[in-house]
């Protein structure tokens, strides 16, 4: 989901892409200024067991390559 400058989410309708490669959010309104929050599930992995949180083909011997806290990955962006 979206969260919006304000701290609320952002109404709107979601869209999958070809082959499930990307997710796109229409908002029911114009996109505001300011810094947005895209929020990812962190259950939310490929056929592979990649996810958000780590890939699942990871060289154990290397602390830097484990998974992450299970808990949402947030991206700020801002819309133009």
């Amino acid at each position: 989901h979206v969260v919006g400058p304000d701290g609320h989410l952002v109404d709107g309708t979601p869209q999958i892409g070809i082959e499930e490669r990307s997710w796109r959010l229409v908002p029911s309104e114009s996109w505001v200024p300011g810094s947005h929050q895209l929020v990812i599930d962190h259950v939310l992995e490929d056929l592979a067991g990649n996810s958000v949180r780590g890939v699942f083909d990871r060289d154990l011997t290397r602390p830097d390559e484990d998974p992450q806290e299970a808990r949402p990955v947030t991206i700020t962006f801002r819309p133009r």
